[in-house]
């Protein structure tokens, strides 16, 4: 095999063995708690349980061009972010069992 021939070859092989991985992490995240299966777990309703209005610090970054000067410019920045709480309803689609997650969410607005 040539040079190229062995580096698409590696390429493809590294791709499947990440696209592996984070079918594994996936699959693993969707474990039942009860029945230890993976991939069990189903959405079965989602509920907001409160929201409320906050500031947030966050990094952002500008690119600036003045001249013969240029570059990128990182800087911190106060956002106004809505944050929710919600209560998810999941379900084993193996065993039945019933759970709920809490989770919250953040978004700028």
């Amino acid at each position: 095999m040539d040079g190229g021939t062995q580096f698409i070859l590696l390429l493809t092989v590294g791709f499947v063995v990440l696209l592996l991985l984070i079918w594994g992490f996936k699959a693993f995240a969707d474990r039942c708690p009860s029945c230890k299966k993976w991939m069990a777990l189903q959405k079965t309703g989602e509920q907001k349980l409160a929201e409320e209005g906050a500031y947030k610090t966050v990094n952002r970054s500008d690119y600036v061009s003045m001249g013969k000067d240029s570059g990128w410019i990182n800087r911190k920045e106060q956002v106004h972010i809505i944050r929710s709480w919600h209560k998810i309803n999941l379900r084993c689609k193996h065993c039945g069992s019933v759970f709920e997650q809490n989770e919250k969410r953040e978004v700028e607005g």
